[in-house]
């Protein structure tokens, strides 16, 4: 039998996690015939676990784990297979919301065969697609039962993420750009209109961050020798097309490998591990790479007037200044400008005040709310206030609810999953304590209980709530500056 494959694969190096699945329910590759049996062992050396069929049975899912190679760590993916007769493969980076689909516009596929960790769709014809799963992406062969002498014009759908740009270069590589720095990653909104307008900023920024590769197709033969002259892509915006010349007078089978490579590191894995998938690294050419960097710092609507020792939200598309300290004096006006797609403000404009200047407070804002706790107006305070935030920006009238239980200034606070928290601070000494109060659904909180407390007293630390996980950074102590992270479930 003569083959001639299309692969792809996707490498993903963004951040690590770990996850594995039980397997079960799959078919023993005793039972295939010898010539699949080979061709599938030769495709699993390296493959990792993590397949598993979704519980509404309509997709395969597949979660990489986290690996490390050369110095660099490769973060995890996740792969989506469908579980039905048109073998779309969909893959999103740990770390990332945009990801892309291939679908291939080959009719009259079979439903998906699960094999140890592969998943095949085979048509009438003979013909069979096969995805397996690497150490650094997910691998298609395209396998014909005959030798095409013709241009074969083996057609995908690519379905892009509306923020994601596609681009060929002068060396036959698809190249994938996304919105610059942090708006490629997960951006944490607390309301439709700030999701809708990070959604428009992704749109509307310039696509200058390489996010995903598809390098330029190589063949091998099957004496191992490679070709780039017989094979090449084309791009026509959604459809990417293989094309080959007569590859009669190659030995068969006869594979190529288009690779699809995602990431957002500054080198390239070489693949040099019998695991990962091996492409010509020294073939692509980055374009403008941000990774976790940011741009160039830009000046926009300034306060009035000055102040230090204030707080700040975002919220609802409107950012928020509250409190703080000016010339040795305290605050208590509430500020706010519209944020406008660009990153600019609009114009500030003065709100509800709160009771009580002070500076050294906390603020959030959580589903449609707005808080104040504690701080300092020449003693440490322990009120909490809060107001409703309108649509328009403007703030209501500000109340009083439950109290701290222990006064303080220049510590931090979060809202997270329905619960407000409070950590550390200072009066009289470096607080350690952790407290937290529910969150009620018309603003006010609940009883303050106190929880596991921090390992050193601080004030001056940040903190934030993240996937789970509350994090403290750094701050200063009676030993002086910290420099630790701590972090609880």
């Amino acid at each position: 039998m003569y083959r001639y494959c299309g692969i792809f694969c996707i490498l993903f190096l963004v951040c690590i996690f770990n996850c594995s699945f039980l397997l079960a329910g799959t078919t023993p590759l005793s039972s295939l015939p010898q010539d699949l049996q080979l061709q599938l062992t030769a495709r699993q050396q390296g493959a990792v676990s993590g397949l598993h069929l979704s519980e509404d049975a309509k997709k395969y899912i597949y979660s990489a784990p986290a690996i490390q190679a050369g110095g660099s760590h490769c973060a995890a993916y996740t792969a989506e297979l469908s579980n039905d007769n048109n073998g779309s493969l969909g893959v999103t980076a740990n770390g990332t919301e945009m990801s892309v689909r291939l679908i291939p516009m080959m009719p009259d596929l079979g439903s998906a065969m699960r094999v140890e960790d592969t998943l095949s769709y085979s048509r009438i014809d003979g013909t069979r697609l096969t995805y397996s799963f690497k150490r650094n992406g997910v691998k298609e062969d395209v396998a014909f039962p005959k030798a095409p002498s013709k241009d074969v014009g083996l057609k995908y759908f690519v379905k892009l993420d509306p923020s994601l740009e596609g681009k060929m270069d002068a060396k036959g590589n698809l190249l994938v750009y996304g919105p610059p720095g942090a708006l490629s990653g997960f951006v944490q909104t607390g309301d439709d209109k700030s999701a809708g307008l990070v959604l428009k900023a992704r749109q509307h920024a310039p696509k200058n961050s390489l996010l995903y590769i598809i390098p330029a197709p190589v063949l091998v033969d099957a004496t191992g020798a490679k070709s780039t002259s017989v094979v090449h892509f084309s791009y026509d915006a959604p459809f990417l097309t293989i094309h080959n010349s007569d590859l009669s007078s190659f030995s068969a089978p006869v594979t190529i490998d288009p690779s699809i490579v995602v990431t957002t590191t500054a080198d390239f894995l070489s693949g040099n591990d019998e695991g990962m998938i091996s492409f010509d690294t020294d073939a692509i050419s980055r374009g403008v790479q941000t990774g976790g960097t940011i741009g160039d710092w830009n000046l926009t609507t300034s306060l009035n007037p000055g102040r230090s020792n204030h707080t700040s939200v975002a919220y609802n598309g409107y950012l928020y200044v509250i409190g703080g300290g000016e010339n040795g004096g305290f605050l208590n006006d509430v500020q706010y400008a519209s944020i406008n797609s660009d990153g600019t403000l609009g114009s500030w404009n003065i709100t509800t005040s709160f009771s009580t200047a002070r500076y050294g407070h906390t603020s959030v804002a959580y589903n449609g709310f707005l808080y104040v706790i504690g701080g300092y107006d020449g003693s440490p305070l322990n009120d909490v206030q809060y107001t409703q935030i309108n649509a328009n920006g403007t703030l209501g009238t500000w109340n009083t609810t439950t109290t701290l239980t222990i006064a303080r200034i220049f510590h931090t606070s979060v809202a997270d999953n329905g619960y407000l928290y409070v950590m550390g601070g200072y009066n009289s000494g470096y607080l350690k304590d952790v407290q937290f109060a529910p969150i009620n659904s018309n603003g006010t909180i609940g009883a303050w209980n106190s929880t596991k407390n921090l390992n050193i007293g601080r004030d001056r630390h940040t903190s934030v709530a993240y996937n789970g996980y509350l994090y403290v950074i750094g701050g200063f102590s009676s030993v002086g500056s910290l420099n630790d992270v701590q972090y609880a479930e």
